[in-house]
């Protein structure tokens, strides 16, 4: 290839070393080495033995031999790192090599010139001033413009010839600062030209030799079949041709080998709970769910055990002693124990135990028969209680320690038997269960036990055999436990569905929820091939996933063989996606809850009947089974419409046995609320609610509005709405009500929906229809803060239906509203109607309803919507909002939270943003083999980084000493590449005034901003920021020693030290998980003493006592005047104009920067909040959060 002839530069020196000083002078280019008088061979060559390692210098004369033909086609389009483009940038990766190359020769060029003494550059003018174009060509003499400066380098700045090519290779290319600084990183890290001129000619020779130095991760391959059906750009013709002839190869990541290199990792392990479940006061994690509590195989072998050593497992009936000490059972085990049946298993980690880290047993409480029992009402049950019968009551229990079980009792449970059964036989047994019991309103029901809810413990027992459970858990062996979320979904891979492709991402229930959210810890096990049956796919996957959930011995160093059982504890999924997981109809037909038999008519009904007409495991299979014995088709397809089910079973059970066919299968609720119930909402708002005047005004007012820091604008939602991402979703819901509140005045409402919604709301309790349009945009918002919060406020399960139902039926009757407005505005045939029913609008003005709108909906609701139609089928669509799926599943989102701790738990953000990243790397291939080279791609990186987290540093050591090493001299590269830098909330600033290296703590904190020592120390009282001259009994340096003794655990500060305290507006800190900013005027939440408090920070300055410097904040108390009549929000003050403040340490931080809206003391003349400037000392406190990515 041909270079451009450039004007060779003499070359000083090979390097300088300070590369960041640009413009440096040549007299100040000479190394050290060479000032002593080493030449630069004799430097070379010290630095090589220095530095070079054993597998850099063994293979490096091999590296020019290597033959450019690549072994495997597939392998020169993988791409290793964010900065390379696959074979787009083939000549790009030539242009470099050449440039490389050049700087190699020119290096043994320069090392003869050393020798050669340089003589001084002649005396220059230091400031030449800008250039003079006139002198050098013809300008426009135009005074309406002006020209753009351009800064001319100086003539002793003259770039040399590398440096020249290197940056006309980054302008051609566009490589980025993070991939720029990667690449100086690497060229930094030479302490030899050899490597230069050894570089081979291909990139695909590079990247094949790079592969072979490590242990990657194996691929496995097997050909499913194709289904012609699925493939809807063939013909007919080629669709009956390849009926039988098309077959693709399904590649996917060895789960045996994945899990197993997994947990040889010491740090991977660090980030898992391994154990038994924990018992907390407010449940947040997976391990403290119902769903890890009540299962045999997720507890790493840690059980409660009965007197005779045998293990108790959740699930198993037995004899106790209550907790109430006159209880006879206290008195009498022998002749007055209970029977009771565990439900969970745990370590009791609440405030207030049973006794200090012990386990605990819940117990759900059995009774037998008695004639006296809950007065005689039992007597009337049909079939009549039988002697040897036991039921069970459910929803309640009590809590005992293990020392309180007494024994086994051997209970079976007769799921075969129904309230309408004709000729049932008694079960042959001692005890038997066929009916549960429930306590509703006051009133004891009975149900058969198949309408119940089996327990995992169970399910495991019936799968495996309780005697193959024990011997998996007591061979004694060490067991460790990782079950598992398995996030399915079928995505477009070129953003389209012409090739869609069915992904399967692994990701660790035993993670934080935190760490479940970043890319690094979701696992890619394959990608259904596009045009495959599920099923199919399934069963490849099979012989390793099944294997895994029976358990597999792993030699893990230091360690020693440990036995590793990996299940799936849950499926994910969006609605549709998890309704195929589950073997239910999809969400347009009649019948397509998971959790009920709720019909397409019945959805609104906050109220329907969840625990009689709920779905269970063991009806669906009796339903199945029924199904599956039907002799025509045509009764089959009768039978699945009725039940709503598909026509075949879920082929999930077979990597999963143990499966519940209803629980296993939870509902997103970011999905149901940020893109359906709030979305919804805002398009009653912008379209129907709001009159023109109204849109106009709320759509100007969302640009200045305050939002929470970090959160981004919104585009008006009168012409982009449609377009909103999830996020964006969640952001609206959080900020209109606020909004609404502040500024929305009867003017702005539709008078047609004024009209009707004191119909519509029946129980509006004289509230203006101002309040409650707000109110009910406020109950969507705290609905969505309970459902997808991280960390919502702890509720009972009735008090989270109860917030969660609210929100819906005042949202239906906003609708109904909504819907009787475009009836009675507009009616049909009428030229008014004729124009509003001309849905979109060539300019982005207001109108009645959006297409859009209307549309997206249609296709979810079956309700065909025409561009032009009339009010009535207009109030149809609208009215047929309240009957979606998204409406209905919210009833169903309280068991959702008893089963996994929180809803939220069970979102699929980060599997739909794993899609977005094969979506990105998709485009640096050659489109071929696309499965193939993305997995080998993702199973090249797992690899890399597992030798970061030293999995192979028992199989592998001087490899994974290598890599670490490498790591060290380019962890931009890596950062990159593995794609470390997974925190959402990077520091702002480039350059930190104050950095945490010499701050005591953890929290790694930067600070930024410093302000005035003489403006700042009026603020906190005190004369200058010399605390020497300060008395010993001064009120700062009082309130100084607390903080000491509270939040730095230093009681014995007596002396403040001579350092003056310096003060920083901003700072950034690790808390948890989290990069957390904070400034001077925001409001936190911090532990003062032994409670919590909310206050105003007035400034933020660093101590140094001792050396070491801490960080503090003054805060001013903030104190809760009332609760807004509205949004049901707390409104606090703070005193700025006294000299109340507390002082704080940085470890006394627990929710910084809460969302707060300064307002003013008084109401405007609508009644009103009005919105102030920062200087205001009343807050309007919004405790609403939700998460997303």
């Amino acid at each position: 290839m041909s270079r451009p002839n450039l004007r060779k530069v003499k070359k000083i020196t090979l390097r300088d070393p300070n590369p960041s000083n640009d413009a440096s002078i040549a007299g100040e280019q000479q190394t050290q080495g060479q000032a002593s008088g080493e030449s630069i061979h004799q430097s070379i060559e010290r630095e090589s033995s220095a530095h070079l390692t054993p597998l850099q210098s063994g293979q490096l004369e091999d590296l020019a031999s290597i033959s450019d033909d690549d072994e495997f086609g597939f392998i020169s389009t993988l791409d290793t790192g964010d900065g390379d483009a696959g074979p787009a940038y083939t000549d790009n990766d030539n242009q470099l090599h050449e440039i490389l190359k050049d700087a190699a020769a020119d290096a043994e060029l320069s090392c003869l010139e050393n020798e050669i003494p340089v003589e001084e550059d002649p005396e220059i003018d230091e400031d030449p001033g800008p250039m003079d174009t006139q002198a050098t060509m013809p300008i426009l003499e135009d005074e309406s413009s002006e020209a753009i400066p351009h800064s001319r380098a100086k003539a002793y700045d003259q770039m040399d010839q590398f440096l020249m090519s290197l940056a006309l290779w980054c302008e051609h290319t566009g490589i980025s600062r993070q991939q720029y600084q990667s690449l100086r990183e690497i060229l930094q890290n030479l302490t030899d030209i050899k490597p230069l001129k050894l570089m081979p000619t291909g990139l695909s020779t590079l990247k094949k030799r790079c592969r072979s130095q490590f242990p990657i991760l194996p691929i496995r391959q097997k050909a499913l079949s194709v289904i012609p059906k699925k493939m809807p750009t063939l013909s007919d013709a080629d669709k009956r041709l390849a009926q039988a002839a098309l077959r693709t190869n399904m590649y996917f990541q060895d789960p045996i080998a994945l899990i197993s290199t997994l947990v040889k990792s010491p740090i991977f392990r660090k980030k898992l709970h391994i154990g038994m479940a924990e018992l907390v006061d407010n449940p947040r994690e997976l391990w403290q769910s119902w769903s890890w509590g009540s299962s045999i195989k997720y507890s790493s072998g840690e059980f409660a055990y009965y007197r005779n050593g045998e293990p108790i497992f959740p699930s198993d009936f037995v004899l106790y002693q209550c907790r109430n000490a006159d209880c006879p059972c206290n008195k009498d085990p022998m002749n007055h124990d209970h029977l009771g049946r565990v439900q969970f298993v745990g370590r009791d980690k609440r405030s207030n135990p049973l006794a200090e880290n012990a386990i605990a047993l819940r117990i759900q409480p059995v009774y037998r028969f008695m004639p006296t029992f809950y007065g005689g009402k039992l007597s009337h049950l049909n079939p009549q209680h039988h002697p040897n019968e036991v039921l069970a009551l459910e929803s309640q229990g009590t809590f005992v320690l293990a020392g309180n079980i007494l024994s086994r009792v051997d209970v079976y449970l007769d799921y075969g038997f129904n309230m309408e059964n004709s000729g049932y036989e008694l079960p042959n047994a001692q005890y038997f269960m066929r009916r549960v019991l429930t306590l509703k309103s006051g009133t004891l029901e009975a149900r058969p036990l198949n309408m119940s809810t089996p327990l995992r413990g169970e399910l495991e027992i019936a799968a495996y055999g309780r005697e193959v459970l024990k011997q998996t858990f007591s061979d004694g062996k060490k067991v460790i436990s990782l079950p598992y979320q398995l996030f399915i979904d079928g995505f477009g891979l070129y953003r389209n569905m012409y090739r869609s492709l069915m992904g399967f991402y692994m990701i660790p229930a035993g993670m934080k929820s935190t760490e479940r959210a970043k890319r690094n810890n979701v696992y890619t096990i394959t990608f259904g091939p596009h045009g495959t049956n599920f099923p199919d796919v399934i069963e490849a996957l099979e012989p390793g996933l099944a294997l895994l959930d029976k358990g597999i011995d792993v030699d893990i160093p230091s360690e020693g063989v440990t036995r590793v059982i990996s299940s799936c504890l849950c499926f994910l999924g969006d609605m549709p996606q998890q309704n195929a997981n589950a073997g239910i109809k999809g969400p347009t037909a009649t019948r397509s809850c998971r959790s009920c038999m709720v019909s397409e008519n019945q959805r609104h009904d906050m109220d329907f009947d969840t625990m009689t007409e709920g779905r269970y495991h063991f009806r669906i299979l009796q339903q199945r089974e029924k199904i599956n014995s039907t002799e025509t088709q045509a009764l089959k397809q009768s039978l699945c419409k009725e039940y709503g089910m598909a026509e075949e079973q879920t082929a999930l059970l077979k990597i999963c046995p143990s499966l519940n066919l209803v629980t296993f299968f939870p509902s997103d609720p970011c999905h149901s609320e940020f893109s359906g119930i709030s979305k919804l909402a805002h398009y009653l708002l912008v379209s129907v609610i709001l009159t023109p005047h109204g849109q106009k005004e709320y759509c100007k007012l969302l640009q200045r509005f305050p939002f929470r820091r970090r959160w981004a604008r919104l585009q008006s939602p009168l012409t982009h709405l449609e377009s909103y991402q999830l996020q964006e979703h969640a952001r609206a819901s959080i900020i209109i009500p606020l909004l609404l509140r502040c500024y929305m005045t009867q003017e702005w409402i539709n008078p047609a929906v004024q009209r009707m919604m004191p119909v519509t709301f029946k129980d509006h309790s004289g509230r203006s229809t101002k309040d409650l349009i707000v109110r009910v945009y406020a109950g969507i918002a705290r609905s969505n803060s309970v459902l997808t919060s991280q960390s919502p406020a702890q509720f009972t399960s009735a008090g989270l239906r109860e917030i969660i139902t609210t929100a819906r039926q005042d949202l239906q009757s906003l609708i109904d509203a909504a819907a009787s407005a475009v009836e009675t505005t507009h009616p049909a045939g009428t030229r008014a109607g004729s124009r509003a029913a001309s849905i979109t609008s060539a300019r982005p003005s207001p109108v009645p309803i959006e297409l859009p709108a209307l549309d997206s909906y249609a296709k979810e609701t079956g309700v065909p919507i025409a561009e032009n139609f009339d009010s009535k089928k207009k109030t149809k669509a609208i009215r047929s909002f309240k009957n979606r799926p998204n409406m209905h599943v919210g009833i169903h989102y309280p068991a959702q939270a008893n089963e996994y701790a929180i809803p939220n738990n069970c979102n699929v953000l980060i599997g739909e943003d794993k899609h977005r990243e094969y979506k990105k790397l998709v485009q640096r291939t050659n489109k071929r083999d696309v499965e193939k080279v993305l997995l080998m791609q993702e199973s090249f990186r797992r690899t890399l980084l597992l030798l970061l987290e030293e999995a192979f540093a028992d199989s592998e050591p001087s490899l994974t000493q290598y890599i670490s090493n490498l790591y060290e001299h380019c962890p931009t590269l890596f950062a990159d590449l593995l794609r470390l830098n997974t925190d959402l909330h990077e520091d702002e600033f480039e350059a930190p005034d104050a950095e945490g290296k010499d701050i005591a703590g953890e929290y790694s904190p930067n600070l930024w901003a410093q302000q005035s020592a003489g403006k700042m120390v009026s603020v906190l009282g005190i004369p200058n920021a010399r605390l020497s001259v300060l008395p010993n009994l001064h009120p700062f340096l009082q309130k100084l020693r607390y903080a000491y003794k509270e939040d730095w655990d230093k009681p014995s500060v007596v002396e403040p030290g001579s350092t003056a305290i310096r003060f920083y507006k901003n700072i950034t800190f690790s808390l948890g998980d989290q990069r957390i900013k904070l400034m001077v005027d925001d409001l936190i939440e911090y532990t003062h003493g032994t409670s919590s408090a909310i206050g105003q920070i007035t400034s933020i300055f660093i101590h140094e006592l001792h050396t070491t410097q801490r960080v503090f904040f003054s805060v001013i108390p903030a104190l809760e005047m009332m609760r807004d009549r509205v949004l049901d929000l707390p409104i606090v003050q703070v005193d700025l104009g006294g000299n109340n403040y507390t002082i704080i340490g940085l470890p006394a931080i627990e929710k910084p920067s809460l969302y707060a809206v300064p307002i003013s003391e008084a109401l405007d003349a609508s009644g009103n909040l009005v919105f102030s400037g920062r200087d205001s000392g009343t807050f309007l406190l919004c405790t609403w959060d939700v998460s997303f990515l």
